[in-house]
């Protein structure tokens, strides 16, 4: 038998149980890494907030920290997190965005946290828009900011398309889902069997708010150039690319041109509400 011949069953094995991996959703195991938490779990902040539990119509539970500010808050930012851990990591990690004197909304997705619920792309978006709903009975849609960030930037493009919004942040977002998981896997097609596709440069083109897109050079998850070309995408003349040079994945709040672009970003897009 020849060499050939003798690896021809092993490769066509292997084949066949990545298939029926994928077929069976097993992607999800390293594309969600949530780590659920017990339903009597005290959240543990150095932070003024409330926990809210808001009902799906399904009956799922869709777990949520509101961040509140120091001083009257100018309007509320709804903030949707990044694809591992929960919101035991996430409330602590965003409740920075409290200093520009908004409040922060953070929810987990289903399966996160104290989540529950059945996942998958359409409840990502009503999940989205009943969080959105929940900050409308405090503040006027003009008033409301989606932040994306990393897995986040899906649902924060849907509702921005789908809804009225002072304004959209984007950090470290992708093109599309599908587009990013390719990349990952040297082109081989995955879009033919992932259940996500997050089609946020689609969405983009739908979007009449100004967005802030925000994205490091030495992001080494997501390249850049998916942020460069979303860019281009935007709608609104007030939409801003803010390059964080040597900025990583995980790590673009601490560096002073973030926190100088997103204060400049805050600050045109309130005084365009009060002309």
């Amino acid at each position: 038998m020849t060499m050939k011949r003798k690896w021809a069953p092993i490769l066509a094995a292997f084949f066949f149980c990545v298939l029926l991996f994928l077929h069976f959703d097993g992607y999800e195991v390293f594309i969600f890494q949530d780590g659920t938490l017990p339903k009597n779990y005290t959240f543990q902040l150095n932070h003024d907030f409330e926990e809210i539990t808001l009902k799906a119509n399904d009956g799922a539970s869709i777990s949520c920290l509101l961040l509140k500010t120091k001083n009257p808050p100018k309007g509320i930012i709804l903030y949707f997190h990044g694809n591992r851990n929960n919101l035991s990591r996430w409330a602590n990690e965003c409740a920075y965005l409290t200093n520009y004197d908004y409040q922060v909304l953070v929810m987990d997705y289903r399966g996160y946290g104290k989540s529950t619920g059945l996942r998958n792309e359409a409840n990502f978006y009503a999940d989205a828009y009943l969080a959105y709903q929940r900050c409308k009975n405090s503040f006027p849609s003009e008033k409301i900011i989606a932040y994306g960030r990393s897995l986040g930037s899906g649902p924060a493009c849907w509702l921005a398309a789908n809804a009225e919004l002072q304004a959209l942040v984007l950090e470290t977002p992708y093109t599309r889902f599908t587009d990013l998981v390719e990349q990952k896997v040297l082109g081989l097609p995955m879009r033919w069997f992932l259940d996500y596709q997050f089609d946020n440069l689609s969405q983009l083109k739908n979007i009449t708010e100004p967005v802030l897109i925000i994205h490091g050079t030495d992001d080494k998850l997501i390249p850049i150039s998916h942020a460069q070309t979303l860019s281009k995408a935007c709608q609104h003349p007030n939409s801003t690319f803010l390059i964080v040079q040597g900025g990583g994945h995980n790590n673009l709040p601490t560096y002073q041109t973030y926190k100088e672009g997103l204060d400049q970003f805050l600050k045109m897009t309130n005084r365009n509400l009060s002309q």
